[in-house]
């Protein structure tokens, strides 16, 4: 038997952010039951960002999701350069 499969979505408020503007970002997980797709509740999920060729865990991103599968926190990114996250 296979594990059942995961669906995870990654949004933010904006996507082009002025230097220094907090964005919200909010994380939602969905995982695979036998009549469909269902809230992939209380697990643990961390935030992560991809520098100098490689994912790093973003400092402080840990967080639970809710009973809903969903996850939100707040930055503030202060970089001029493209930030990529998952």
């Amino acid at each position: 038997m296979r594990l059942p499969f995961t669906r995870t979505g990654l949004r933010a408020s904006t996507t082009n952010p002025s230097y220094g503007q907090r964005v919200k970002l909010g994380a939602t997980s969905l995982v695979e039951r036998p009549w469909g797709y269902a809230a992939n509740a209380y697990m643990d999920v961390v935030l992560q960002r991809y520098t100098a060729g490689s994912w790093s865990t973003v400092r402080g991103s840990r967080a639970i999701l809710n009973s809903s599968g969903a996850a939100v926190w707040r930055y503030r990114f202060a970089s001029h350069h493209r930030v990529r996250l998952r």
